[in-house]
């Protein structure tokens, strides 16, 4: 390739590591958590159909991810997941604002639900906050998710299973 046809490449490439850099920080703590106040019984209504559709590992606006196959995208409505059922989970997610829909863990014992609130970065190199729900202790509880001290994933207290979380991909 010609140096001339390289430099839109190079061009986009920069802009877009230089997006990622400033300008777009995660929503501070305390928005979260008047997200959860204010929004705390349509978590509650999303918790509970995920619960009931056990086989969903992750339901997102565009597409969801099934327990069987957690990493293979389906972009249409199937048998896991039907049209009308889709849209009540995206008219929810639209109601509080979900970036990143909503994912379990095919792995994890307990069930904790991540809700995405707030997603950053690449798929290798992002970081996701939001609020979470677990029946068990998630991990590291911290004092604080804007004053963090490692990465990885941390979790705040907010009540009886639910917690703030910010998890860094790597």
């Amino acid at each position: 390739m010609h140096e001339r046809s390289l430099r839109p490449l190079v061009i986009g490439f920069s802009l877009l590591v230089l997006l990622q850099a400033t300008g777009c920080a995660h929503p501070p703590e305390k928005e979260l958590v008047a997200l959860f106040q204010s929004e705390r019984d349509t978590l509650e209504e999303l918790r509970q159909m995920f619960e009931q559709d056990r086989e969903l590992s992750c339901v997102t606006r565009r597409f969801y991810e099934t327990m069987a196959n957690p990493f293979e995208p389906k972009y249409r409505p199937g048998k896991y997941l039907d049209q009308a059922r889709w849209d009540v989970y995206r008219k929810l997610f639209r109601v509080i604002g979900l970036e990143g829909g909503m994912c379990r863990s095919p792995s994890s014992p307990d069930s904790r639900i991540l809700f995405a609130v707030s997603n950053r970065g690449f798929v290798f190199a992002g970081s996701y906050r939001g609020i979470a729900y677990s029946e068990t202790s998630p991990g590291t509880v911290a004092t604080s998710l804007d004053n963090r001290d490692h990465d990885g994933t941390i979790y705040v207290a907010l009540e009886a299973h639910w917690f703030l979380y910010h998890a860094d991909s790597q």
